[in-house]
């Protein structure tokens, strides 16, 4: 969706300065998302 919007409406800088929100909110939910599977994986493993 924002890759279209670069080509119709956005410019450079601002097309980048959205993906840098996108990136940091994807690394949080990441980072989230993983640590949360490598925990469940570490109780199934112990019990």
């Amino acid at each position: 969706m924002l890759y279209v919007l670069f080509w119709i409406k956005l410019d450079l800088f601002t097309t980048l300065k959205y993906l840098g929100f996108l990136g940091i909110f994807l690394v949080f939910v990441g980072h989230r998302a993983l640590s949360y599977l490598s925990s469940v994986s570490t109780k199934q493993k112990t019990a």
